[in-house]
């Protein structure tokens, strides 16, 4: 969808007002003076001579006011600018389609790389497991943190404490999932396994035995095989998400590979918004610069059309004044002639507008 572009502004510039204004003023009171002057000679004659020498130099005057106005404006001097300007960034458009193009065929063999690492089955959202074990830890922290208060210490230290050991027991869980899965041996499987159960039973046993111990401070008697238990559920349902969820270093390879892949698609589909934005806002600056050039344009010509009234006027103020003013009462035959046109040398439309110019 094409960007549309605001209505054209009512365009001013003061400095050409205040020299129209000044200048035709001026001219007109010469005009005035001329017309006085000539009425005294009784000039011009009432036949034989053309209007043009009469009013020579009032129309060098204003024909001279209109090149200082288009000089001032420049206006033709813009479009030239414009036209090139657009030249250039359709050039550099299709240069850029080029470079576009290639991008794209460079991420459609990146995608068929990662296509061909098969990860679908490979990647887990570890993150959620992490989230789902720090729960699991949690509460286990702070059972923890009881055993370590049977030493004497208050709950904060003991919680501080109980941190690291259950991140520990944590990664150990990860550990025993991991290498459970790289075993084929289905008795080896079950040997590790319990092997690794029973270390964990055993750390276990003494946490909870302390922790035993520290209720019973509290007047509270709870069997420590109780503790034992919640410890290895928790155990357990953590090397079982690890187990599930969680990817061997042949997985990881695969899986960083297909990360590094999409960091290469997604620069160079970063790379293709930049180039394409870059020519938007180069579309919609030449736009603003066609527009102003318009502008300058459609100023500088109403400004000429009222240099043309203005000179129009000052014909008639000498005319008027030279047929009030003679002595002889004559009215020349010249004044009775159209008024010469301002003849301004100044191109406009040096550059065409298309629809796509303005809107």
């Amino acid at each position: 969808m094409k960007k549309k572009l605001s209505e054209i502004s009512n365009f001013r510039c003061e400095n050409v007002e205040k020299l129209v204004a000044e200048e035709t003023t001026d001219i007109k009171n010469f005009a005035k003076k001329l017309g006085e002057s000539y009425a005294g000679s009784c000039f011009p004659p009432a036949s034989g001579l053309k209007l043009i020498s009469v009013i020579g130099e009032i129309k060098a005057r204003f024909e001279k006011l209109c090149i200082t106005v288009c000089k001032e404006l420049q206006s033709a001097v813009h479009f030239p600018e414009v036209n090139s300007d657009k030249i250039n960034v359709e050039a550099g458009k299709e240069k850029a389609n080029d470079v576009i193009k290639e991008l794209k065929l460079k991420n459609q063999d990146t995608e068929a790389e990662q296509k061909k690492l098969n990860i679908d089955g490979i990647y887990r959202n570890v993150r959620e497991i992490r989230i789902k074990n720090a729960l699991f830890f949690a509460a286990e922290a702070l059972f923890t943190s009881l055993s370590f208060q049977f030493f004497g210490e208050n709950l904060l230290i003991s919680i501080l404490i109980a941190i690291p050991f259950t991140i520990a027991v944590s990664e150990y869980a990860h550990l025993v999932a991991m290498q459970y899965k790289k075993y084929q041996n289905i008795i080896k499987k079950r040997l590790f396994l319990l092997s690794a159960i029973l270390f964990a039973s055993i750390v276990f046993f003494g946490l909870s035995y302390f922790r035993s111990q520290a209720l019973g401070k509290e007047g509270l008697s709870v069997a420590t095989l109780f503790f034992v238990m919640i410890n290895l559920f928790i155990f357990l349902v953590s090397a079982f998400l690890h187990y599930k969820y969680s990817m061997t270093k042949e997985e990881k390879v695969k899986y960083h590979t297909y990360k590094m892949l999409k960091e290469e698609i997604d620069k160079r589909n970063a790379e293709i918004i930049q180039i394409v934005q870059h020519f938007s806002d180069m579309d919609t600056q030449l736009q603003e610069k066609a527009m102003l050039a318009f502008q300058l344009e459609h100023y500088a010509k109403n400004t000429i059309e009222e240099i043309k009234k203005h000179y129009e006027e000052a014909v008639e103020r000498l005319k008027s004044t030279n047929i009030l003013l003679r002595r002889d009462k004559v009215v020349p035959e010249c004044f009775s002639e159209p008024t010469p046109k301002l003849e301004i040398n100044y191109n406009f439309n040096l550059y065409k507008f298309n629809k796509e110019d303005i809107q």
